[in-house]
């Protein structure tokens, strides 16, 4: 087997991780969102407002993602050890990948993951606690599941109640996919084929 047969493997390898984790996620929300009442299919709405409510996602994607393009650049304080752990475990995992690969791994990630935290988490716990409740609990959960560290759990959460407010002013799912997904897009892209576009794998010895 040669390097090139490896490589294969290993990208192979990623995108099917990719599309299991996520797509357990989607699916399992629908799932118990049918169990419980909760149908997160019913939020994504295709209407004549669509235009519209994808517009307002990407406004507010562009200064999440701008903040995430400079503290990785410059990482300064607990943004570097954020940048550490990134090193050290997206870029071996996911060096590889094509741009196309990281797209289809974002728009997943959107999906199955806005499906479970924004489709199905928020308004079943703002049904007892209140919109509001919904949103920062959703959102604190959102936090917790990214805990690569505090800080950057802090960080996640508080990108998800801005992607589940989003979602509420609209009232549109899609809203909330489209910003994860297109953040996910231009951070990956531009961490993996921007500063480590030149790693190899004995980089990190």
């Amino acid at each position: 087997m040669n390097d090139d047969t490896f490589n294969n493997n290993d990208r192979e390898e990623g995108l099917k991780s990719a599309v299991f984790f996520e797509g357990i996620l989607g699916v399992g929300a629908v799932f118990f969102g049918w169990l419980i009442g909760f149908y997160p299919l019913d939020l994504i709405k295709l209407d004549a407002t669509l235009a519209a409510d994808l517009g307002f996602g990407l406004l507010i994607t562009a200064p999440m993602a701008a903040a995430f393009i400079l503290l990785a650049r410059f990482p300064l304080g607990p943004f570097r050890m954020i940048r550490t752990h990134m090193d050290e475990i997206i870029v071996p995992l996911f060096h590889k990948l094509s741009v196309f690969d990281l797209l289809l791994i974002s728009l997943l990630a959107g999906v199955g993951e806005e499906l479970l935290f924004r489709g199905l988490l928020q308004p079943a716990i703002g049904y007892w606690t209140g919109p509001v409740g919904g949103l920062v609990i959703a959102g604190v959960l959102f936090g917790l599941a990214h805990l690569i560290t505090p800080t950057y759990a802090i960080m996640a959460g508080l990108m998800g109640m801005v992607i589940g407010w989003a979602s509420m002013v609209t009232d549109n799912l899609l809203t909330a996919i489209l910003i994860h997904a297109a953040y996910d897009f231009i951070a990956l892209t531009f961490f993996l084929k921007v500063i480590h576009r030149d790693w190899r794998p004995n980089a990190v010895d």
